[in-house]
């Protein structure tokens, strides 16, 4: 046993190819899967639709007042550079409140530059480049778990351990 995530009632095991049928078999098993890489496949900013979404509601007449005030936003991916400026506050401090590495490379800075670029289409400010770049939830406290290494790869292990750890403290950081 490797891991064990229990808000996914989940254990991460290494076992013998040649076994995989016989654990199959156990009446407590109810699915394996085998190890696989989980990969970056492209950006996604030209998808998000912020800008839209926000003159959309504002056309109706109705005030565009969601900002993710209170609210935390958790980040999957190749981690985050918590000092970029699309991610800081308006007093400059940055809005990621914590960070976790599940890559086992001891780090949860963003060498790939993805988990960067997600973070600030979930939460970039508008505070700077004349709020051309601004994010869905600008005012979203978020949660950066790092699953991706520094290639943008990761295992899919890793990301079940991540979920299995924002089940057990989402409350924490009121992650919606």
């Amino acid at each position: 046993v490797r891991k064990q995530l229990k808000m996914l009632n989940t254990l991460v095991v290494s076992l013998p190819v040649h076994e995989i049928e016989k654990v199959a078999e156990f009446n407590e098993v109810s699915f394996i899967s085998p190890e696989r890489t989980v990969n970056v496949d492209g950006h996604v900013s030209q998808t998000t639709g912020a800008a839209y979404r926000r003159d959309q509601v504002s056309g109706t007449g109705t005030p565009y007042t969601l900002d993710g005030s209170g609210v935390g936003i958790a980040i999957f991916d190749s981690g985050i550079f918590a000092a970029h400026r699309s991610l800081q506050n308006s007093s400059g401090y940055s809005r990621v409140v914590y960070s976790k590495d599940f890559t086992g490379e001891g780090r949860t800075d963003d060498p790939y530059g993805h988990g960067t670029h997600v973070a600030s289409i979930a939460a970039g400010n508008k505070l700077y480049y004349n709020a051309a770049y601004s994010g869905i939830a600008l005012n979203a406290k978020i949660i950066n778990l790092r699953v991706l290494n520094y290639n943008g790869q990761g295992q899919l292990s890793s990301l079940l351990e991540a979920i299995d750890w924002l089940l057990a403290n989402r409350t924490t950081y009121n992650v919606r």
